[in-house]
Order: structure tokens, then C-alpha cells, then sequence
């Protein structure tokens, strides 16, 4: 049996939602913009730095000739969604958030392409982002009143990554030095046969900030807010990896989605978005128990203990929003879902 980190962070917040995504194979039929956005700007950046790595493997001497904008702007114009591609721009089947939104970064183009699909739509100047925002809450907005709230929240999505692109350019590309692996993978067999997987983001020397370069595997990240400095054994993730990696110096790359214009200091009046560089070393003890964990969860899993958790407050708050599968839980209904065919 296989274990991935996603599949265990699933089994912790509710063991029956991991049986109605992995073993029912129920999906949704939206997608959060979380997704798409945090797999383009990892995959941009990772394209960035390729020209420091030696032995390319044939996909990444492709990838290395494309600007990292444009694959950027390739990966959220486009996904595929249960088997069928879907453009992203104006699809009323993706799931935003409030903070997605940055009007401050538009620009006077986009703002007349905003003006435009408005006019196309037929939609009244009267009705405002928040009036729409208000109305997705109370799930009052047809297919068209999404598409265009959609779209505006795309629009500040692709400034936003175009922005951050340019900050991980000048604040992080000069410290990496060489790069070892990128998008490695992470295979770590138990005493029972089970296998818990991953891949890895980067193994590289890195520039830190006392001026020495060390030999760091790193994890991109976006994320809303400033990670603690205890993310890196809080989360996990990257010490499962280091398990079967032994680089021992773990660190996330995190590239924070609120915009920053500093009042004071070297960059007073700039707006960007802040690059946060976290790196500690790990103990072998912490990763000895998070590989317990992953035993303990796989045990649990082949025998088929698959209760709800008894914690409703994680129905209702998962990452910043409903539980994908509060809809089968509490009211009995799939509504909103799609079951996958199993093979």
C-alpha cells in the first residue's frame, strides 16, 4: 500500500474524508484557485534556477528555454479537471478567496477587460465585486455572475504571480548556487512492505543569511501569512523527506500573497510580495516519529477505521473553508461532487 504526505495530512483532519477521496474516489467538481495558482508559480520557479543544475533529464532541457512568466501564464490559463480541460479565466468552476483579490495591482488594462466582459455579459454597473462577493456567500450568482467575479480574480491572481516571480528573481535565485534535484522522489518502504511517498522540491546550495553556503532541501510554498518558525517540524512534510534524503538542513521558500508597501527602510514606497527563507536543521528523533506516524496511520487504514472526526469544527473550517465532504457527511447528499470511475 502507498501513503503520500497528502493522504496522511487528509487522514489527520478526518479519517472519513481520506475513505471518500481515496477509497470512494470522490472529487469535487470545482477546483480551489490555491491549487492551480501554488502548482504554477512552484513549477515557474523551478524552471527559473534549471540553468544551475547539471544533467538535465530531457523535460527539464524543455522547460529550461521557456521564460518562467510565460510557462506561469500557460499554467493558470489552462487545468485539467476530472478528465476534462477547462479554461481557467472566466470558468465559473473555480473556488477563490477573498484575499485572491488585490485591486491595487490591476492594471488599466485589465480594468478595461473587466469593463468589457461586463458589457458582454450584460451585468449592470451598479453591481460591485463585493455586492457579488456577498451574493457567492448565500450561493445566490448563476454561471455568469461567477464567470465574472471569477475573472477578476484571476486577474489579480496573475499580477500577483507575475510580482512574485519577479521578488523570487531578485531576492532568491542569486543565493541558490547549484542545484542538485528538483522534483525528487521521495520513496520510503516500512517493515510491512508499505510504501510512503512524496516528491520532493529542491535540493540546492544556498546562500544563507551568515554569508555560508549549505547544501538545504528546500519545499516551495505560497501561503497568506508569514510562516512560524516552527513550521519545519509543525508540518512535517519536509522531515519525512529528509528521512530518506539525509540532507539534514531543511528549509521552506515561501512566497507570501499580501502585498507589502514598507513605509520605512530599504525598500520604503516599493510594492511586492515578501520571499520568507526559513531553515533549520532536523533532529533524528522527529523524523523517527513522523515515520511512526505514517506506520500508525497505514495500520489504521487497512483496517478499514474510517470513523468521522469528532472535531465538527474542522467540517466547517478546512483549509479557509467547508470541507470538501461536509455535503456527505451531514446532509446525506453528493451534491457538488463527482465520483471518479475506479480502475
Amino acid at each position: 500500500m502507498k501513503l503520500s504526505h497528502s493522504g496522511k495530512e487528509m487522514f489527520d483532519h478526518c479519517p472519513k474524508s481520506y475513505e471518500l477521496k481515496y477509497i470512494q474516489k470522490y472529487r469535487e467538481k470545482t477546483l480551489s484557485s490555491a491549487l492551480f495558482f501554488g502548482t504554477a508559480f512552484g513549477d515557474s520557479v523551478q524552471a527559473m534556477i534549471l540553468d544551475k543544475k547539471d544533467d538535465l533529464t530531457d523535460e527539464e532541457k524543455k522547460l529550461k528555454d521557456i521564460d518562467p512568466k510565460e510557462l506561469f501564464m500557460d499554467l493558470i490559463s489552462e487545468v485539467e479537471l476530472n478528465g476534462v480541460r477547462i479554461s481557467i479565466p472566466k470558468s465559473p468552476l473555480i473556488r477563490y478567496f477573498k484575499s485572491d483579490y488585490e485591486p491595487r495591482i490591476l492594471t488599466e488594462d485589465d480594468f478595461k477587460d473587466i469593463k468589457k466582459y461586463r458589457e458582454e455579459l450584460g451585468i449592470q454597473d451598479i453591481v460591485t465585486l463585493e455586492m457579488l462577493q456577498s451574493e457567492m456567500k448565500l450561493g445566490n450568482l448563476d454561471d455568469e455572475e461567477i464567470s465574472f467575479l471569477n475573472f477578476q480574480y484571476w486577474l489579480s491572481l496573475k499580477r500577483k504571480g507575475l510580482m512574485m516571480i519577479d521578488e523570487y528573481r531578485k531576492s532568491i535565485y542569486p543565493r541558490i548556487k547549484k542545484v542538485y534535484e528538483i522534483e525528487g522522489k521521495i520513496k520510503i518502504e516500512n517493515s510491512t512492505g508499505d510504501e510512503i511517498t512524496g516528491y520532493l522540491d529542491l535540493v540546492a546550495d544556498f546562500e544563507c543569511d551568515d554569508g555560508e553556503i549549505r547544501k538545504i532541501l528546500f519545499d516551495h510554498k505560497t501561503s497568506s501569512r508569514r510562516y512560524g518558525t516552527k513550521a519545519i517540524f509543525d508540518k512535517k512534510q519536509l522531515l519525512l523527506y529528509n528521512y530518506d534524503r539525509e540532507i539534514n538542513i531543511l528549509g521552506y521558500l515561501i512566497s507570501i500573497k499580501a502585498l507589502k508597501t514598507p513605509k520605512r527602510g530599504p525598500r520604503k514606497g516599493e510594492s511586492y510580495f515578501e520571499m520568507q527563507v526559513l531553515i533549520n536543521e532536523t533532529v533524528l528523533e522527529a523524523e523517527e516519529s513522523v515515520i511512526a506516524e505514517y506506520d500508525e496511520v497505514l495500520t489504521a487504514i487497512k483496517s478499514g477505521e474510517f470513523e468521522k472526526t469528532e472535531d465538527t469544527s474542522k467540517c466547517r473550517f478546512h483549509f479557509g473553508s467547508k470541507c470538501t465532504y461536509y455535503n456527505i457527511c451531514h446532509n446525506n447528499t453528493d451534491s457538488g461532487l463527482f465520483k471518479k470511475e475506479k480502475k
